[in-house]
């Protein structure tokens, strides 16, 4: 089969805080209880 790729956090935006070695602001969503729905739901309906 063809590998799929899933991009989790699609439709979450970055915090705007920019920090050393993220100047576009900070990539960490997973740090966020709240994205964890927005990540399964993004993850399901790319299976």
């Amino acid at each position: 089969g063809q590998r799929r790729v899933i991009t989790a956090s699609a439709g979450l935006t970055p915090r705007p805080d920019a920090q050393g070695e993220h100047p576009q602001g900070d990539p960490h969503f997973w740090l966020d209880p709240n994205n964890v729905v927005k990540y399964v739901e993004n993850i399901r309906n790319g299976l």
